[in-house]
């Protein structure tokens, strides 16, 4: 798929959320204040992680093949929360594909939100 045809993929599927612009910051600023575990984070924020974690496969798995990992990784990650098991071995797993979630300069929105948002959960599972 060329670079433009993924980045279309990626802004068309987006729209199917409207709050994605001011997505970052709200979890910088709000969210991030009200969840109380990462537990909690993953719940709330799980339809969307799905669908980012699968979107950015099709998108720029080609050229980051990471992103495999990456989704196999969040789906594991996704049944240790509904197993109320640890997620540090999860966390420490994605940290190591990410290269603790730094973002390439040729991804899309949605790429740069999916990482901010495990970020941000790693980030919870940190401090608890």
């Amino acid at each position: 798929m060329p670079q433009l045809s993924k980045i279309r993929y990626c802004l068309t599927h987006i729209k199917l959320f409207d709050d994605f612009r001011p997505y970052t910051k709200v979890i910088k600023n709000k969210e991030v204040g009200h969840m109380t575990t990462v537990k909690d984070y993953i719940a709330t924020h799980d339809d969307r992680l799905n669908f980012y974690t699968h979107a950015i496969t099709n998108a720029h798995g080609q050229n980051h093949p990471e992103v495999f990992a990456v989704r196999g990784q969040y789906i594991r990650l996704r049944t240790a929360v509904n197993s109320d098991l640890s997620l540090d071995e999860n966390f420490a797993e994605l940290r190591q594909t990410t290269h603790d979630y730094a973002i390439p300069n040729d991804v899309c929105p949605v790429f740069k939100a999916t990482y901010h948002m495990l970020a941000t959960a790693d980030k919870l599972n940190a401090s608890a």
